[in-house]
């Protein structure tokens, strides 16, 4: 089948999927119920299944998964963007046009250069409720796995499947504790597109 015409080539061959450093911090809910509010913020190294955090539009989710990417080199490419955020190039982040007053799906490395920077792991979360898209991390909108989001940078045809990352993940050593380590080399590949589609676990 042909490749999805919005993914671009450059995002196909990333060394590991879509993720943050574990010092990026996290938007956490304040309020309950799902009532949203900021309450505070949590590095990504220290999140846990059940924490609550906030979406863009200000309301409550639940993180119920955490991955984590061990790299065994020590390091990675990273963008860093608003107030601390260090993100895989092509980790769909929310971009404000501010000249064209319009929101968009965009790649991290369309705003700023990656640079190799000193990395143990990187992180990425599943959160529980299914229409829940994306969390705030350091001021900025960043896509979580299974998002559904059809648009822009953000469509993908695993990463945006809930059903497939859930699929795979919840066969995984630490799912039923929301806690899923990976190593690099953990995408699988589709042979026609280089697509990621699907995680595996080594050990």
């Amino acid at each position: 089948g042909r490749a999805h015409p919005s993914v671009r080539m450059s995002s196909y061959y990333t060394s590991h999927g879509p993720c943050f450093s574990g010092e990026s911090r996290v938007h956490l809910s304040g309020g309950s119920g799902g009532s949203g509010g900021s309450g505070g913020t949590k590095r990504l190294v220290d999140v846990r299944r059940g924490d609550r955090v906030l979406t863009p539009q200000g309301t409550e989710a639940t993180v119920r998964c955490v991955v984590q990417t061990k790299l065994a080199s020590g390091e990675c490419d990273l963008v860093r963007l608003g107030s601390g955020l260090r993100i895989t190039p092509y980790h769909p982040v929310l971009h404000h046009d501010e000249k064209r007053n319009t929101k968009e799906w965009v790649f991290p490395n369309t705003l700023a250069k990656a640079s190799l920077e000193p990395c143990s792991a990187i992180y990425s979360l599943l959160l529980e409720q299914e229409h829940h898209q994306a969390v705030l991390i350091n001021g900025v909108a960043c896509v979580t796995l299974g998002h559904g989001i059809a648009e822009g940078a953000a469509a993908h045809p695993y990463f945006a499947s809930r059903e497939l990352v859930v699929g795979d993940l919840s066969r995984m050593k630490g799912w039923r504790q929301g806690f899923v380590v990976l190593s690099e080399g953990c995408c699988v590949r589709d042979e026609e597109t280089g697509l990621v589609c699907g995680l595996r676990q080594s050990g």
